[in-house]
């Protein structure tokens, strides 16, 4: 296979394979090689991890190449036949149709995912946004969105980056107050304080998801 560039291991994995996404992006490989290399410290007897870890570095790797999704694809429902139960693997299968843009097949991946783990509140945002990609009811989807921030309210996890960028997709009354707020706060001798500050002054929700989900 010709030589590429390759893309940084995205964040769709909780996998432990990913500690070597930092290598990732540096390197100019082959592909089998790099997946190989990023997948080697997955014990070979984890069959099911091991073919999910190569599936995500395909995917995040060569998402535009329709023949390399298929192949991680396949892979993904192969560790899903070892591992029907694994939650991991689900999602990520997930998130690989919405590579392919077949949004609607993700998204009932995702609520199937739900069902089983509702405290997932990365994947419920998602399934958020792909109801508002599809079209679905401006009611239904701000409705879902809203329960997600006020869920971690309830966990009291509402403080950080992750959680003012969820309140600025969700679009609630105070987004832009809590934006503000979080930025008067950083600390000026953090070296990613500025380029943060940027990020939020500059974020646009509709770019977001369009960047996400296009």
């Amino acid at each position: 296979m010709a030589k590429r560039w390759c893309w940084a291991a995205c964040l769709l994995l909780t996998i432990v394979c990913l500690v070597a996404q930092a290598e990732v992006a540096r390197c100019q490989d082959d592909l089998e090689q790099t997946v190989d290399r990023v997948c080697r410290r997955i014990p070979p007897e984890n069959k099911a991890r091991k073919l999910e870890c190569r599936a995500v570095v395909i995917m995040s790797m060569d998402s535009h190449n329709d023949d390399s999704l298929k192949t991680a694809l396949k892979m993904l429902k192969q560790a899903q036949a070892i591992a029907p139960n694994d939650l991991s693997i689900l999602n990520n299968t997930a998130f690989c149709y919405v590579k392919q843009k077949k949004y609607e097949t993700a998204l009932s991946i995702l609520e199937n995912s739900l069902s089983r783990q509702p405290d997932n509140l990365g994947v419920k945002n998602f399934t958020c946004m792909l109801k508002e990609r599809l079209g679905y009811p401006r009611s239904e989807y701000r409705a879902c969105y809203h329960s997600v921030v006020q869920a971690i309210k309830e966990k009291k996890m509402a403080k950080g980056i992750n959680y003012v960028i969820t309140v600025l997709v969700a679009d609630e009354p105070d987004a832009q107050a809590i934006r503000d707020q979080f930025i008067a706060a950083m600390d000026p001798k953090d070296k990613s304080a500025a380029s943060w500050k940027k990020a939020l002054e500059n974020f646009n929700r509709d770019e977001y998801i369009r960047k996400h989900l296009p």
